[in-house]
């Protein structure tokens, strides 16, 4: 699971942007069907049988316990 009360990265003295350690949405999609057990990195095929990447971002690790 996720480590409670974690803090990732750090951010500009204003709390508007990140100063280490960015993530996108597409992030934390990744990360999401990670912990759900699924594989981000495997594809689903729509109607016509084209592949689509489950999540086009990479799991954050670090917040893992």
């Amino acid at each position: 699971g996720v480590k409670g009360g974690n803090v990732y990265g750090s951010s500009d003295k204003y709390a508007g942007y990140p100063e280490t350690d960015p993530v996108t949405p597409e992030d934390i999609a990744a990360t999401i069907y990670y912990a759900l057990g699924i594989d981000p990195e495997s594809h689903i095929h729509d109607a016509l049988g084209r592949p689509h990447k489950v999540a086009l971002g990479k799991p954050v690790m670090d917040i893992f316990a």
